[in-house]
């Protein structure tokens, strides 16, 4: 289960802001995971990169950029 507060803080910043994560796991894992915990419906995108590049470690500014391209932002 997720932190205590977590799907609480998740609902109250979705209902303002559009959300996101970023992961160098697969996609397989993380969906799972992110459905496990039943917090996927809080998010606007979520990156694997796996899935562009398997390469690219969750740091990368790729994944970010990504991320921002998938929630309509524009990057900095």
């Amino acid at each position: 289960s997720p932190f205590p507060g977590v799907p609480e803080l998740l609902h109250v910043l979705h209902s303002d802001f559009r959300l996101g994560v970023v992961t160098e796991g697969t996609v397989a894992v993380a969906e799972r995971k992110l459905s496990s915990l039943d917090l996927g419906r809080f998010l606007d995108a979520t990156v694997h990169a796996g899935a562009l590049d398997p390469r690219l470690r969750a740091e990368s500014p790729d994944l970010f950029r990504e991320a921002a391209r998938e929630l309509s932002l524009e990057p900095d």
